[in-house]
């Protein structure tokens, strides 16, 4: 009888060490069968047969007993409401980024008006000051240049895809709901 590892695994869910305790004999022995280079010991062909049945059987049972789709799934529900509370935290996470991004952003372009302001001041301004204008400026622009590069594009894109993982989760968990 020559039988693919997939077609056992399948059938019993074991692998073929597990089959092989079950079965008593060697690992060696159950690769043999397997492959059809070598049959099983009487007591060990006998033994399998009764479990492909049994399992066989009790599949058959299960499936009359109870649709998969009669009752919703508890446990399913749970991860589900889970998933939705951690989605929630993300959204949560990514949105004060992006607030925090944009009160940069903010106080960036506040100071290229400070900057502009002193440019445009009557007054002269000392050598210590207009070092100190050259550094507001220098770190406003690249303030005002995170605002416009891929970091707030990668978080906006990461806000909507979580909004839409949450309304995909509510939907899920709606239908299980309504099946009650």
């Amino acid at each position: 009888m020559k039988l693919k590892k997939g077609n056992i695994r399948e059938l019993l869910g074991a692998s073929q060490e597990e089959m092989a305790v079950l079965l008593k004999i060697s690992r060696a022995q159950w690769s043999m069968f397997e492959s059809g280079k070598r049959d099983l010991p009487f007591e060990a062909k006998k033994q399998f047969a009764e479990m492909l049945t049994y399992v066989q059987s009790a599949k058959e049972k299960a499936a009359k007993k109870k649709p998969e789709s009669a009752q919703p799934n508890e446990r399913t529900a749970r991860k589900l409401k889970l998933s939705l509370l951690t989605n929630l935290n993300r959204q949560r996470i990514v949105s004060k980024k992006i607030s925090d991004l944009q009160k940069k952003i903010s106080g960036a372009e506040a100071a290229l008006h400070l900057e502009r302001y002193c440019e445009n001041s009557k007054n002269e301004q000392p050598q210590f000051v207009a070092v100190e204008i050259n550094k507001i400026l220098k770190r406003a622009k690249e303030d005002v240049q995170i605002g416009e590069s891929f970091e707030m594009i990668e978080l906006q894109i990461k806000l909507n895809v979580l909004q839409y993982e949450e309304k995909l989760l509510k939907a899920e968990l709606e239908k299980l709901n309504t099946k009650n």
